[in-house]
């Protein structure tokens, strides 16, 4: 093997490549010294590389300007910070299950779905999320228009005036120790939340003040598995006006009602209905949804008759828009006495 020597190589400047490699008279073929450092800049046409070991560029740049043939690739650690390295697979075949380009350690890289739904239930949609209301109506009167929520009768959107502390007591001595978390709006109506810690049959208040309330959980039902009593959120004392209520057992509650926070707009996409009284046969039901601008009258947004024992549903292929502060009241009037009624719907939420 001959090797050239580099003070007999001109220009200058190519002394160090002539220094770096060497030639195979052999085989013809042109290779790399091993342990050879090359400095500066490398412009190089088509190479063909047939098993490499490691490689380390610091400092320089090595700008290919032809086409690289990389038949057997091991391991390359690509280092965007110091620790943080991206190991890439030495199979050069295209991404697959079986070799995947994959980082070392989490990232907040996430993949969205296709869904732009899915994608807003996943947090994917920055400001917008989705909620949904779900009312439960445990006893109703013939011809008596009623809100669906457990507590029965109008919700007291007109009692609510403004924002004050809520009280929260249940019907039962064993509803101690329990944490209730508490969701809801605050006197500018955004949104805030709130942990209490009941105290059975003697009122617990809120250290914030509500405007509304959303929704309101068991968390943690002490001894047992659920609420034992009936819990329900009140005005003014112990004794006031009931603004929610979770039923025995539900561990939520179950209020259709809902009010639009400060600078959003709801959409409502869907909403459904179902009546049930047992051996009653085919109960006629009317079915309201009755919307409230922030200082006007609740006027019947939507309207639909039910018939008993077939569930009624809606998808608004345009939804209907609330504007912020909006209260939603959903009612039905039943005519026959003592007939359940559950309500469901989904509304997404977009900021102004």
């Amino acid at each position: 093997m001959a090797e050239p020597n580099p003070s007999q190589v001109s220009p200058w400047y190519l002394r160090n490549i002539t220094q770096a490699l060497a030639l195979d008279e052999a085989t013809g073929t042109v290779y790399v010294r091993t342990n050879t450092t090359i400095a500066g800049n490398v412009s190089v046409g088509n190479v063909a590389i047939g098993s490499l070991g490691n490689v380390n560029i610091s400092g320089n740049t090595l700008p290919i300007s032809g086409n690289v043939s990389i038949t057997a690739l091991p391991e390359v650690e690509i280092k965007n910070d110091s620790g943080n390295p991206i190991p890439i697979s030495k199979d050069t075949t295209v991404n697959s299950s079986s070799n995947r380009i994959y980082v070392s350690q989490e990232t907040d890289v996430v993949l969205a779905d296709s869904n732009y739904y899915m994608n807003v239930a996943r947090g994917l949609v920055s400001g917008q999320s989705v909620v949904l209301r779900s009312g439960y109506l445990p006893d109703s009167t013939q011809n008596v228009e009623t809100s669906i929520w457990v507590e029965g009768g109008i919700y007291p959107h007109g009692t609510w005036t403004s924002a004050q502390k809520l009280y929260v007591i249940s019907t039962s001595a064993s509803d101690t120790g329990q944490s209730i978390y508490i969701e809801g709006l605050d006197s500018n109506y955004d949104y805030q939340t709130e942990t209490v810690t009941t105290n059975g049959t003697t009122a617990v208040a809120t250290t914030k003040n509500f405007i509304r309330i959303w929704t309101a959980t068991v968390t943690s039902a002490g001894a047992g598995s659920a609420n034992v009593g009936e819990i329900t959120f009140r005005l003014v004392s112990g004794t006031g006006a009931v603004v929610a209520h979770i039923g025995a057992t539900l561990g939520i509650t179950k209020l259709s009602q809902f009010t639009v926070p400060r600078a959003y707009s709801a959409y409502v996409q869907y909403g459904d209905c179902t009546t049930y009284h047992a051996g009653a046969g085919n109960v006629g039901t009317l079915l309201k949804m009755m919307v409230r601008p922030l200082n006007g009258s609740f006027v019947t947004a939507f309207i639909a008759e039910v018939a008993g024992g077939n569930p009624y549903r809606n998808d608004f292929t345009v939804p209907m828009k609330l504007t912020e502060k909006s209260d939603v009241d959903v009612r039905v009037t039943v005519d026959t006495s003592n007939t359940k009624a559950t309500a469901n719907w989904q509304i997404i939420l977009i900021p102004n």
